[in-house]
């Protein structure tokens, strides 16, 4: 009996060992390979998600086995722009890079926060904000918040009447998005639908966009105002925090606009211009966009260039053209911006050639308007050779070529101006002289976008000091002069230039004249 037991335990052994091969076998197949796979982009993503991977992925198999496949290639698109948004949180820095602690927000006005600024900088030289803190949205969303906009951002689109012309593309970039710029995340989706549930039945024409648009910005403005102590806030407003605080720059109302828009089924976008061309400052404004995606708004100031905020990467931006260890300037180094230029006033392409000392490694040039005393990049073009082409470039505007080097801009070239019909003329001097110009005033009146206030002109002050500079690769000194009366003379200025006269120990914000007729021409 016990005899014939040994071949069958042998069997049995070698079909258990067998099996268990096998199944061992299956396993590292399994755990050789993703157990579900995404898009390459998208997958790259979720790469740089680290443990916040499963929050995303959840919403992602949510999308996936709902089986809606337009909201499927919503979260697609959402997670595969993620790489670059995110929440900053801004400070201030000397020159070196050191933190100072400065709180706009304790001081009762702007001008007590200002004369706050102003002591700090006489004990550590000139401040400008920075980033403090930076927290990726790849590494905070939760799948819950994710699916919300996803599902709300929706609802809108598919129900209202005015939303029927906007296409899915569209949608995507301008409705969808559950952030504007980098403020922190807010829950304002779900009150803003429900704040205007009821405005398809309260407007004339629930088929006409910009009247609904117009409707909801009504509201909205009455909910924020404009304070000039967010100047000096530069961490961007959550909605929570404008909800409460009631007030914020141009950019915080932008952003309150916007959710209240996009909540609605609205697409609509954050412009703005990153220097106005012929005063000190910037802009930024909403604007809701037509079938076709285009839009504009009514331009307060002269602008070279206007900007959309965009949700997806612009692969087309200098970020990723430039050198190795090429500097990009801050205004344009983002990846999340298109031009529309042309959507708003007449422009010209602007062709240089003959370009002075490139410097090695570089591949940009850039043109700069006048802003706020010093030159400030605001459109780049690729080198070609010895020149650059820029395109779409606001009309009636000095310019100044220039290369951007170690922080700092490198004039490139002559100043040019392209004058209002499209002409291009260089002011690159001449031996022949001005024997007097006359002022009476050292910046013209200007309208404030932010504030909607006219400033009014700069007056000459009797008793005050000016010195008077020309540009030549650099601002060039002519001299002081008090003045004893309202009217400013300076004698024997070279012609074919640019000018400026500033008042000694003043802001600096005098604008630049050329001299047309005999008479200044203020730009």
């Amino acid at each position: 009996m016990y005899g014939n037991s040994q071949p069958h335990i042998l069997k049995n052994a070698v079909i258990i060992v067998i099996l268990t091969l096998l199944g061992f076998c299956i396993l590292l197949v399994r755990c050789s390979r993703p157990a579900v796979s995404w898009p390459e982009r998208v997958e790259q993503a979720l790469q740089q998600a680290g443990q916040n991977r499963t929050e995303l992925e959840q919403a992602l198999k949510h999308f996936r086995e709902l089986g809606d496949e337009q909201k499927l290639q919503a979260a697609y698109f959402l997670i595969e722009n993620m790489s670059d948004q995110g929440f900053i949180e801004a400070s201030f820095y000397t020159e070196t890079k050191e933190e100072v602690p400065f709180h706009a927000l304790d001081y009762g006005s702007f001008e007590e926060a200002l004369l706050a600024m102003d002591q700090l900088e006489q004990t550590h030289g000139t401040l400008d904000y920075g980033r403090k803190e930076y927290i990726p949205d790849l590494e905070v969303m939760t799948a819950r918040y994710f699916i919300e906009n996803i599902e709300l951002a929706f609802a809108a689109w598919r129900t209202h009447p005015w939303s029927r012309g906007i296409s899915f593309q569209d949608f995507c970039e301008y409705i969808l998005p559950y952030r504007c710029s980098n403020e922190p995340l807010g829950a304002w989706r779900p009150f803003m639908a429900d704040y205007f549930k009821d405005l398809a039945q309260t407007v004339a024409d629930p088929n006409d966009m910009k009247a609904v648009a117009a409707e909801i910005e009504r509201e909205v403005n009455n909910w924020i105002t404009f304070d000039e102590v967010y100047y000096l806030h530069p961490t961007d407003q959550s909605f929570e925090e404008m909800m409460e605080h009631k007030k914020g720059r141009c950019e915080d109302i932008s952003t309150l606009q916007i959710y209240a828009l996009r909540a609605n089924g609205l697409a609509v976008a954050s412009d703005y211009t990153p220097a106005w061309a012929n005063r000190d400052n910037n802009h930024a404004w909403t604007v809701y966009l037509d079938e076709r995606g285009h839009g504009q708004a009514p331009l307060s100031n002269v602008a070279a260039k206007i900007y959309r905020k965009t949700y997806s990467v612009q692969h087309s931006n200098p970020v990723f053209l430039k050198g190795e260890d090429e500097q990009i300037p801050s205004w344009l180094r983002g990846e999340h911006y298109r031009d529309v230029t042309e959507q708003y006033i007449p422009t010209s392409d602007i062709a240089l050639t003959s370009l002075e000392k490139i410097p090695s490694g570089s591949h940009f040039v850039y043109l700069c308007v006048f802003n706020g005393g010093e030159w400030v990049p605001v459109a780049s073009a690729q080198l070609e050779g010895q020149g650059a082409r820029f395109q779409h470039m606001g009309r009636g505007i000095v310019y100044l070529p220039a290369y951007y080097i170690e922080d700092a801009i490198v004039p490139a070239g002559p100043v040019v101006i392209l004058d209002e019909n499209g002409a291009i003329r260089r002011l690159s001097g001449g031996e022949q002289t001005h024997d007097r110009i006359s002022l009476s005033i050292t910046r013209p009146d200007a309208h404030d976008a932010d504030s909607q206030q006219l400033r009014t002109a700069t007056t000459v002050k009797p008793g005050h000091t000016y010195e008077f500079f020309y540009w030549e690769n650099d601002w060039q000194s002519l001299g002081h002069k008090t003045t004893t009366n309202d009217t400013l003379s300076f004698e024997h200025i070279p012609q074919n230039r640019l000018y400026w006269v500033i008042e000694v120990d003043g802001t600096k914000i005098e604008r630049i004249f050329t001299i047309e007729d005999d008479r200044p021409r203020w730009w």
